[in-house]
């Protein structure tokens, strides 16, 4: 069950995804002020970001809801530093991450629950 919610999560940021590169560009009559997202939006709006953000979420999902809920997740407000200290001590208790999902996972909690 859980695998198939997590596949449901999965497929649904993947439609969002490919929705969001479906629209139509700005006219070249707009102001560029007008259509300019600020920097830090603009980089968390790119698809390899975007990825990422499907990536750590999926991972989210899947492994840390095996020992715990989201909402231990959820409420905890902690720097990238700490996050990575709490993933590094949840794989010491056993959770199934490689180093490239660990990072992928930092990542994503660092930039959502901060």
């Amino acid at each position: 069950m859980e695998r198939r919610i997590v596949v449901l999560f999965f497929v649904v940021v993947m439609v969002v995804l490919v929705a969001a590169q479906c629209q139509q560009p700005a006219s070249p009559t707009s102001s560029p002020a007008a259509t300019a997202a600020p920097a830090t939006t603009a980089a968390l709006a790119t698809p390899a970001a975007t990825e990422a953000t499907a990536a750590g979420a999926a991972l989210l999902q899947e492994r840390c809801t095996v020992c715990h809920n989201l909402a231990r997740v959820e409420n905890a407000k902690k720097s990238g530093d700490e996050w990575s200290a709490t993933v590094q001590r949840m794989v010491g208790k056993g959770a199934k991450l490689s180093p490239e999902e660990q990072e992928s996972l930092v990542k994503y909690l660092s930039a959502t629950y901060k």
